[in-house]
């Protein structure tokens, strides 16, 4: 299978256990997979076009945006970027607060937030898919 193939098919797959994770009241691990659905897609975007996708979170993105340039899907990869980029290790770990305390991942988001970053996502993959 090519590899723009496997990483299109991990996108749809992450969205799908997100949504599954938002609907058992795991909805931090939905966020979380929303944003690996996203890394996902750009990796599908980047093999299909013979661009390395690398392995570093931010340089994914950037690779990613570049790509989204070029096939003029840009502003929307960008705009769905700053949303979700950031999240994901709110999404996974204990957030520091000021006097020592943290708050828990499942805290930090609401389900609603989430349900709308797998949305976005989903119009991403769906872009690229047509692309590919």
């Amino acid at each position: 299978m090519a590899e723009k193939d496997i990483y299109i098919g991990l996108a749809w797959r992450a969205l799908s256990a997100g949504d599954a994770a938002v609907n058992n009241s795991a909805h931090e691990y939905g966020g979380f997979l929303a944003y690996h659905a996203f890394e996902s897609t750009g990796g599908a975007l980047c093999r299909s076009r013979g661009v390395e996708y690398p392995r570093n979170h931010n340089r994914k993105i950037n690779a990613f945006l570049t790509q989204a340039n070029r096939n003029r899907i840009g502003r929307q990869v960008a705009a769905t970027a700053i949303r979700i980029a950031s999240i994901r290790n709110e999404c996974l770990y204990p957030i520091p607060q000021p006097g020592g305390s943290h708050i828990h991942p499942k805290d930090q988001l609401s389900a609603t937030n989430v349900r709308t970053m797998l949305r976005r996502t989903r119009g991403i993959v769906r872009m690229v898919s047509r692309l590919l």
